[in-house]
């Protein structure tokens, strides 16, 4: 299971820490707002996509995509 958080600070957003879930190493991204499941996100043919939940603006799912693909091990 691996557990981040994420702060976005993208303009004309506020500033939500997010805490981002995958269980295991094949299953996609849970992101979630005080203990609060906003969506599901995978990569998919190259490019990170929201699966389920509540609409989030694609900008969002970039930075936490971008986010995700540049992370320390």
């Amino acid at each position: 299971m691996i557990e981040l958080a994420y702060r976005c600070d993208l303009p004309d957003h506020q500033h939500h820490v997010y805490t981002l879930m995958q269980y295991g190493s094949d299953e996609p991204f849970s992101y979630m707002i005080d203990g609060e499941v906003i969506g599901k996100l995978d990569k998919v043919e190259g490019s990170w996509k929201q699966l389920s939940g509540k609409d989030t603006p694609q900008e969002v799912i970039n930075d936490i995509g971008s986010f995700l693909d540049n992370r320390k091990y």
